[in-house]
């Protein structure tokens, strides 16, 4: 037997749909002013929710609205998007510091930040999906100053937006069997001060795992660091085979952010290079004795990073408070540090040849030798740097205090210059240094050291 519904529960699914069908702006408005607290909030969480959409139709009705409703709309106004004028203004008002250190905000333009989320922060990423907007470097400091205030997808947005993985500069053609490598480098478009501190309480958890691959196929262990810029491996040529090959790399990461974890990746793109027979080191530059002089005169290893007697170099710092500070530091404990002062190198003035060197440190007393980084100077530029072991200051400096008498051997290197594609012709011969000191230090005095 069918049986039809009465009327009056017609009227009431009647009443029901209209209950639940979405109000106009117009209604929430009114409902802003409701004698319950209950319905003044709801009105004006769905006011929110709905977004920057509705703002043409609120100035509208602020046209025609009573003082005390009209206040209503300006404060939901500013809630859905009039704080965003006022974060530009504060921008516009931030000093920009031109170093690594993210600048302090006001404490008005950080209370916004955190205060309208995720807006606020919505607005910051989508500045710096902009390299080239006004305010760019502005909101790059704020966002990384209101670091913690940060939703882990605008973080995620933010690691997709500015960090990207790549190959470094390498030959189309290797010769077999030749020690060279080829490196992947994860770069964050802003360095430093596009990256939260990495000290202190708050230093923000984050991990990386890069894959390399050749041909396809992983190769070498995954490479695991806590930073999205590094060089984040190697593949080494000499152990490929002859022939064509293609590489590239997948770097996976991860990190927590107010209790969520989020995971995302990045991947590189491929490159390609060949491998083939060795006919011979056709890099190396002939021995020349006025190249070789002029070497020696314009290559040159100081023990401070400033000596008043060898002013000539442009490239000398200023005098340091202690000339003698470590520039190599390693955390001991709490807020304990030790450390290395090193003898540094430098090229003051270009050379009509490239300096390509494998370098050495030998303890003078115990004759035990310690690998440093390889230096790779391109003909006609200048440069500088820190002679440390590289594999292990902390091994260096164990069981020493004070002065350590080092002497330091370049020696000119063919997979340093295959390296580097720019090298045309490298230095021959070896440069050993005379006696130096470096100087550990088990407890650096003033530990003000952070990075």
């Amino acid at each position: 037997m069918l049986v039809r519904p009465s009327v009056f529960a017609l009227i009431l699914a009647a009443g029901a749909v209209r209950a639940d069908s979405p109000r106009d702006v117009a209604d929430l408005v009114k409902q802003l002013g409701d004698p319950k607290f209950a319905t003044r909030e709801a009105a004006q969480k769905e006011l929110l929710k709905r977004g920057e959409g509705i703002v043409p139709e609120l100035d509208q009705l602020a046209k025609t609205a009573d003082a005390e409703t009209a206040e209503r709309i300006r404060k939901v106004r500013y809630d859905v998007v009039g704080y965003k004028d006022d974060i530009r203004r504060l921008l516009l008002d931030f000093h920009e510091k031109l170093d690594s250190t993210p600048g302090p905000v006001s404490d008005e333009l950080h209370g916004l930040i955190a205060g309208h989320q995720p807006g606020s922060g919505d607005l910051l990423v989508s500045i710096l999906a902009q390299p080239d907007y006004p305010l760019y470097r502005q909101a790059l400091r704020t966002f990384v100053a209101t670091w913690d205030a940060a939703t882990p997808a605008q973080i995620d947005r933010y690691i997709q937006q500015v960090v990207t993985l790549k190959t470094g500069r390498h030959r189309a053609k290797f010769p077999a069997k030749v020690a060279a490598m080829i490196s992947f480098e994860a770069q964050i478009r802003d360095g430093w001060s596009g990256w939260p501190s990495i000290s202190g309480d708050k230093k923000f958890d984050f991990r990386t795992r890069t894959t390399r691959y050749v041909d396809g196929k992983p190769y070498d262990k995954p490479f695991q660091y806590q930073y999205p810029f590094a060089t984040v491996g190697w593949v080494k040529v000499g152990e490929l085979t002859e022939g064509k090959h293609t590489i590239s790399a997948v770097m996976e990461y991860e990190f927590t952010q107010r209790g969520e974890k989020r995971k995302g990746t990045i991947r590189s793109a491929d490159s390609a290079l060949e491998v083939v027979a060795d006919t011979g080191d056709d890099l190396i530059a002939p021995r020349d004795e006025a190249v070789r002089k002029y070497v020696l005169r314009s290559f040159r290893t100081r023990e401070l990073e400033y000596e008043p007697e060898k002013q000539e170099g442009p490239l000398v710092r200023q005098p340091l408070g202690n000339p003698w500070e470590p520039q190599v530091r390693w955390n001991v404990g709490g807020d304990k540090w030790a450390g290395i002062h090193v003898p540094i190198w430098e090229v003051w003035q270009g050379i009509d040849v490239d300096l390509c060197f494998d370098v050495e440190i030998h303890d003078v007393k115990t004759g035990k030798v310690y690998p440093s980084h390889p230096i790779c100077v391109r003909r006609g530029e200048r440069s500088r740097g820190y002679l440390y072991p590289s594999n292990s200051p902390e091994g260096f400096a164990k069981g020493r205090d004070g002065f350590v008498a080092v002497k330091v051997v370049f020696k000119p290197s063919r997979a340093v210059a295959l390296n580097d594609p720019a090298v045309t012709r490298y230095f021959p011969e070896t440069i050993t240094t005379g006696e130096m000191r470096a100087k550990v230090y088990q407890v650096i005095p003033d530990s003000r050291f952070e990075r």
